[in-house]
């Protein structure tokens, strides 16, 4: 996983280039592990490769269906492909599911492109991260 933290924090500095590697062999050596797979399509996306991104979407849905994927790893490519109502679709499911990583979702990097969106303030709410 040291590979997968290191090239998440390198893509989220937005140093896109050299998160690139690291995430490619955290995919590698954790056997897809849905998050590196999440943070490397996030970066793909970010990289201009989008195709590339939307087949680590499309991986990471179909795993969903046969083992579990926390839905709060969809939401981060699908934001860096420009589509927030989708990600939020995930974040959502998560709350139903209670998935742990929605408790920073009030201040993980990842979500500032949803700061604004007033489905994500709704769900803040919901998970008590934020005042009515």
């Amino acid at each position: 996983m040291g590979y997968y933290h290191l090239g998440h924090v390198r893509s989220l500095q937005g140093r896109h280039a050299e998160a690139d590697p690291l995430l490619r062999r955290a995919v590698e050596v954790c056997g897809h592990h849905p998050q590196a797979l999440a943070a490397l399509g996030s970066n793909e996306a970010l990289l201009g490769r989008e195709e590339e991104a939307r087949r680590i979407v499309a991986e990471l849905e179909e795993m969903s269906s046969r083992m579990f994927v926390a839905p709060s790893a969809l939401a981060p490519p699908l934001l860096a492909l420009g589509e927030p109502d989708r990600a939020l679709d995930w974040l959502e499911k998560g709350l139903a599911i209670h998935d742990p990583h929605l408790a920073l979702l009030a201040v993980h990097q990842s979500y500032l492109a949803l700061h604004d969106h007033p489905r994500f303030q709704r769900l803040l709410v919901r998970l008590g991260l934020a005042d009515v």
